[in-house]
Parts: structure tokens; sequence; C-alpha cells
């Protein structure tokens, strides 16, 4: 089999308990022509040393140790020294299955793609599968527009970078957003319309951990601000562009502003909610618009936000701050 060789990115910082398990995934992979590059983001645990170790076994493995300057950063420094003619992503406090790479590069190759993706799975800290999915094990092929329209879903196809494999030529110009989260989200347009098609194959073969801690990072005030910011400037830049997947682009973004509604509340974030009402007459403008398409496409959760923003924006807080209590205490248990 010509085996071209694979650039994998793994961004680390302070994940001594995980990242283990994420390199035995990587380097047991059946594609075996891996160039493993770890950032190593100025990690204050043992993490530095747990990668040079594994270095000295594993002679694929490339790892840079720098100053902290967040996922975006690290990925970046990646991407510089990368020399595969692919490139794949993966977190460190994730693991994958033993063929994801093999069955990533064949799908590329067999479909003359140069961005092949794969489903995945979401495990907790006790390794229990949550939030199952039915998954047809189908390989479905898109051109740009059937891929971002997808994408806007939010359902099969996601942003997030690491259930991917690129071809190189896609990050020749493209870069994640430096002190932003979300950065995935930021890219992952670009990225899709620079793409001759997308294969996809709907098989779990990436396992993404949410980890408790994780989450409540996620709800900081900078990373809900950075939400709005980048669902805004996306909504923003498909508005027109697309005129055959115009609805979707405004489902996103409207779906996408239920949870940022419910963070404002659940975390207490005053100022953000201002920032909400600001863009309240918006929502209700494509609410009003596209009202039984939007309801066919939310799910349970968000119809429950749904009601609650309708009612009243503001008493819903209580409900809403319930909601989200029971929500952890699913995934921790």
């Amino acid at each position: 089999m010509d085996e071209k060789l694979v650039s994998v990115i793994i961004p680390a910082y302070n994940i001594e308990d995980y990242i283990g398990r994420c390199l035995d995934s990587i380097i047991s992979q059946t594609y075996k022509n891996l160039e493993i590059i770890v950032v190593d983001d100025g990690s204050r645990d043992y993490t530095g040393e747990i990668l040079d170790n594994y270095a000295k076994k594993d002679r694929r493995i490339k790892v840079i140790h720098k100053e902290n300057g967040g996922l975006s950063d690290a990925r970046n420094k990646g991407i510089e020294i990368a020399t595969g003619e692919y490139i794949g992503f993966v977190d460190s406090d994730d693991y994958i299955a033993s063929d994801m790479f093999e069955t990533l590069f064949n799908l590329a190759k067999n479909h003359h793609s140069n961005l092949a993706m794969v489903s995945f799975d979401e495990v907790n800290e006790n390794d229990h599968i949550i939030n199952p999915k039915q998954y047809t094990n189908q390989i479905q092929t898109l051109d740009c527009v059937h891929s971002i329209k997808e994408l806007l879903i939010d359902d099969k196809i996601q942003n997030y970078v690491w259930n991917k494999l690129y071809h190189r030529d896609l990050f020749e110009t493209i870069r994640f957003p430096e002190g932003k989260s979300f950065e995935d989200i930021s890219i992952m347009i670009e990225v899709f319309e620079k793409a001759n098609g997308i294969v996809y194959f709907d098989s779990p073969k990436y396992h993404y951990l949410k980890r408790s801690t994780s989450i409540v990072n996620a709800h900081s005030h900078k990373t809900v601000e950075d939400h709005v910011e980048v669902l805004t400037k996306r909504y923003q830049y498909l508005e027109g562009k697309y005129p055959e997947i115009e609805f979707y682009n405004a489902y996103s973004f409207f779906s996408m502003m239920l949870f940022f509604y419910k963070n404002t509340l659940v975390f207490d974030f005053e100022d953000l909610f201002q920032k909400f009402e600001e863009q309240y007459p918006l929502l209700i403008h494509l609410y009003e618009t596209y009202k039984n398409d939007i309801l066919n496409l939310l799910d349970p959760y968000r119809m429950i936000i749904l009601s609650c923003m309708l009612w009243d924006r503001k008493r819903s807080a209580s409900i809403l701050k319930q909601l989200e209590q029971e929500k952890l205490n699913k995934l921790n248990s």
C-alpha cells in the first residue's frame, strides 16, 4: 500500500492522567507511516516528562516544549513543523480506534478527496458512552455546499478538527485564531470551502472524553463570550453567500444562540445577557420566518431552552440552572 506520511498533531497541557492512553492509541495504529507531533504547551505537571519518555521509545514521536500559549498556538506550532502530506489532530485526553488513520487515508485515496472524516462517540471519565448514537457505517461523499449545510445542522458533521484527515494544502494559508476559544468553528467553513469535496464514514473511530472539569472551563465568561462572537461572525459571513442553504445558516445561528442565552443565565453573566438582548430581535425574526423548519430540527434540550426564552427571558434562570445540573449529573453517572 502506498502509505503517504501523515502528521498527527497533539496539543498537550497538564494532562498527565490521560496523555498515556492517547499516545498508546496513536502509536498502535494499523497505519504506521505517522509523524506524531506532541506540543507541550508549558505544562506544570509531569506531562512533559511523560512525553519525553514516549519519544525515547518511538522514533516517530516529536515533542515540542514551549511556553504556554493556548490550544490554537499549540496546534499552529504543530502545523508549522509538520512534514506529512496529510495532517490529522487528536486532543490529548481523547483516544482513537486502532484503524482510524488507515480508514481516513483509504477514504481520501479511494474517493480522491483532500478531506476525509469519521464519526465519534462521547465517553465520560468512567469510559461509559454518553449520549449514544446510531451509526449507519455507510460512506457518503459531499460537495462544498452540501458539506457546509451538514456542518450547520451540526449533527453528523461537526466543527471539531480532530475526527478528520486533511491534505496539507488545506492548511497552507489557514491557522487557528490565537487567544480565542471555539477555534474549530473559526476555521472550519474556510477549510470546507477549500476542499475539493468531503468523504464521510459514519462509524465512530474517535473517542471524545467529556470531563466534568472541561465542561466547567468551557463555561467561563471568556469562552461564552468567544462563542457568541464566532457564531455571529460565521452567520454574517455566510448570510446570502449560498442561497440554497440560507435556512441552515439561520438555523445554526438560532440554535447556538439558545445555548448562549442559557449560559448567560446559568452562570450569571449579566453583561453577556445584555449582548443576548441586543440579538433578541434578530432571533425572533429568524424564528418567525422559519418557525416550522426550526422546530422540526431542534432537539428536546434546545426546545426546553426555547420555551424558556419565549416564556420569560429573565425569570427562566432557575429552570435553566436545574436543567444544567441534571445534565452534569448524567455525565458523571
